[in-house]
C-alpha cells in the first residue's frame, strides 16, 4: 500500500480529484494522470 501512495499524493498535491466508482479505476486514474503530468514536464514514467 506504501508503494501506491506516490501517483495519489503527487495527483491529490496537483488538484486532481479521483471520481471513480472502484478502488481499480481510481488506481487506474492516478497513474494516468501522474502520467501525463510526467509526460508534460519531460520525465520517465517509471
Amino acid at each position: 500500500m506504501i508503494a501506491m501512495a506516490g501517483p495519489f499524493a503527487e495527483a491529490r498535491f496537483s488538484g486532481q480529484l479521483f471520481c471513480a466508482d472502484s478502488d481499480e479505476a481510481n488506481i487506474a486514474s492516478a497513474m494516468a494522470q501522474l502520467s501525463e503530468a510526467r509526460a508534460l514536464r519531460g520525465e520517465s514514467n517509471f
